[in-house]
């Protein structure tokens, strides 16, 4: 991995981090990262995992586009507690966009709607984003844009549900 990216993915935890705390969430980064970036919970009873992918944009005529990379195996393997990916957007010298997707839905998307490439044990997602609408391989993504209430969904769901 270029020495970029491993600063560009660290800055998106962080910022990632940031929205999380104004919204009272308690994070802690593993020492060791296999697969969870961020725990994060509002209170001991109930932890869920975070899986921040961060990116560049590149920009488009009326668009931007995020392209990110995920290993088929952590998206297709439910864990509990369920696991999120947060894909962060880095966009004209700021953050822009953050897209909250529980790994459920992800692996929905992936194998009822053919989001995302294959290509082995990893498929590409490529989002693009304009002001008004968030898409991802045809699909409309725009209620995932900054939905960070699904976290907060989540964390009501009994034990087992989910």
């Amino acid at each position: 991995m270029a020495r970029r990216d491993l600063f560009t993915g660290r800055a998106g935890e962080h910022a990632v981090i940031s929205h999380l705390l104004m919204r009272r969430w308690q994070v802690a980064s593993p020492e060791v990262d296999i697969g969870d970036d961020l725990l994060v919970a509002q209170d001991l009873a109930r932890v869920l995992r975070v899986q921040v992918k961060t990116c560049r944009a590149k920009e488009q005529k009326t668009s931007y586009v995020g392209q990110f990379r995920l290993p088929v195996a952590q998206v297709a393997t439910p864990q509990t507690p369920e696991l999120f990916f947060v894909f962060a957007l880095f966009r004209r010298r700021a953050w822009s966009d953050f897209i909250i997707v529980s790994r459920r839905t992800l692996h929905e998307e992936h194998v009822l709607y053919e989001v995302g490439s294959a290509t082995g044990t990893h498929f590409t997602l490529r989002i693009r984003l304009d002001e008004a609408s968030v898409r991802c391989g045809g699909r409309d993504w725009s209620g995932y844009r900054a939905d960070w209430s699904a976290l907060f969904r989540a964390d009501r769901l009994p034990p087992g549900r989910g």
